[in-house]
């Protein structure tokens, strides 16, 4: 090990690794809720939102309640039913 540098090899490598781990699950995460919004018919980058924690669990909310562009029968058809 060399004295004087600000970072050893080891903690590079791990630091490297450690974000390389999180960019897969963000990128697992993400990519249902992408699918998802755009088979709502919503744009897919709104899938993004779940990325963040009080954002993302407010899509969910809002994905389970709202009444979806993309589906077949929308609210006012079902109401009328």
């Amino acid at each position: 090990m060399m004295r004087g540098w600000a970072f050893d090899v080891d903690f590079t490598v791990s630091l490297t690794s450690m974000w390389t781990v999180m960019a897969l699950c963000a990128v697992l995460i993400a990519m249902p809720f992408w699918r998802i919004c755009r088979k709502s018919g919503y744009p897919g980058s709104l899938g993004l939102l779940i990325l963040i924690p009080p954002l993302g669990l407010a899509l969910i909310y809002w994905l389970a309640f709202a009444d979806w562009p993309g589906s077949p029968e929308t609210g006012a058809e079902k109401r009328e039913a």
